[in-house]
């Protein structure tokens, strides 16, 4: 059966934005440790994997440029404003609703219980992962949704798309500033 069109890009977002929820499921709530482990490692090269794979097997060539400097200064500015939501809601909302124990031992369980592994997973999840994560929304999944639709309906699609993948059941760059904050991993 061969794939156009349409059909293509469509199977391409079914097949790419599970996987990121998928292995932060299994991380967190199916299966912590090893397993959960093994299961978002596998998650996060899908999401890397899959558009260059998908280059090959459509014979088409990587065409990277380097981002404006506007628009990494632009990143940098909302990173810095989202922590700090995120911190001003753990101070009035979350501080007395966490469980940090549960929370210790759901680090723990994962291998990010020593101060050292944490602190490196933090840099990993908030630099390498991040531009790799970008590169999969802006350009991969982006393009896949203009293929579907066009303009603006294809930008506020990825959007949506990326919100499914890394929303609720992949908050784990939340639950590790949290962990911080909380005190969790000392």
């Amino acid at each position: 059966m061969r794939f156009h069109g349409t059909n293509r890009a469509l199977l391409a977002l079914l097949l790419i934005v599970p996987a990121p929820s998928f292995g932060a499921m299994m991380m967190f709530w199916v299966a912590p440790g090893t397993v959960g482990s093994i299961a978002y490692a596998i998650g996060k090269l899908w999401l890397y994997g899959l558009p260059l794979a998908w280059l090959v097997v459509n014979r088409q060539r990587l065409r990277p440029s380097a981002p404006p400097k506007a628009g990494l200064g632009a990143g940098v500015l909302s990173g810095i404003v989202m922590g700090g939501l995120v911190l001003l809601i753990y101070q009035l909302y979350a501080v007395h609703r966490i469980d940090t124990t549960q929370l210790r031992d759901l680090l723990t369980a994962n291998g990010l219980g020593q101060p050292l592994r944490y602190v490196l997973a933090c840099c990993y999840l908030a630099g390498i992962n991040a531009l790799l994560e970008e590169y999969a929304f802006r350009w991969f999944i982006f393009e896949q949704c203009r293929v579907l639709t066009r303009g603006a309906v294809a930008a506020i699609a990825s959007a949506l798309a990326a919100a499914l993948s890394c929303g609720p059941p992949a908050t784990n760059e939340s639950r590790m500033v949290l962990a911080s904050r909380a005190g969790v991993v000392t």
